[in-house]
């Protein structure tokens, strides 16, 4: 066999028609599909939720799941590859003044490793800076390295590790006034995002 032999290499990916969206409420469904999915399936771990709350989360009404997903002090970002909901993660404003949490969130795994991880934490930031948002906090279970590498390339600062549910979490902070963390934000998403 000569060098030029391809027949190691791994296919080239087809490219994702990603597009990414605050949820409103036509989309409950996808939502609570996926949230379901996550806190039940192979990574529920990584969410650290317990079983009476899996059982409370899959017992909640249409209009709880509906009323979850927007508003002036929340939203939820659905990433979509064509009509198909193939992440989510929720932020949330916290009661000080311009400090917003993002949580729960979730890639399908069919879908991971293709930068989608990076976009699924760059929307929901530029939108709560488009919110005025200041300071951004996120908790990380330790054990989630892909999720922390993330976090760290878009400038999020431990603070301090603690133990909740018998699961450690990394408690990172992150400034949304500075100018690197918004020139990172602007260079994953570029013009994917609807936000």
């Amino acid at each position: 066999m000569n060098g030029n032999s391809f027949e190691n290499q791994k296919p080239p990916q087809e490219q994702l028609a990603l597009r990414i969206e605050i949820a409103t409420e036509k989309d409950y469904e996808a939502y609570k599909k996926l949230r379901i999915e996550a806190v039940t399936g192979s990574d529920a771990q990584m969410f650290g939720v317990t079983p009476e709350e899996v059982v409370i989360e899959q017992s909640r009404s249409d209009s709880e799941w509906k009323e979850s997903l927007s508003g002036d002090d929340k939203f939820i970002i659905l990433l979509w590859g064509g009509t198909e909901a193939i992440g989510c993660v929720r932020a949330r404003m916290t009661k000080e003044k311009g400090v917003w949490s993002l949580s729960s969130g979730y890639i399908k795994p069919g879908f991971r490793g293709q930068g989608i991880g990076k976009k699924m934490y760059a929307a929901p930031l530029r939108e709560i800076k488009k919110r005025g948002g200041e300071k951004v906090q996120i908790g990380v279970n330790i054990v989630n390295e892909k999720s922390l590498n993330i976090a760290q390339i878009f400038g999020f600062k431990s603070v301090i590790v603690t133990n909740v549910k018998g699961r450690d979490w990394n408690e990172m902070d992150l400034d949304l006034t500075n100018p690197e963390v918004i020139k990172k934000i602007d260079e994953v998403l570029g013009q994917t995002s609807n936000t």
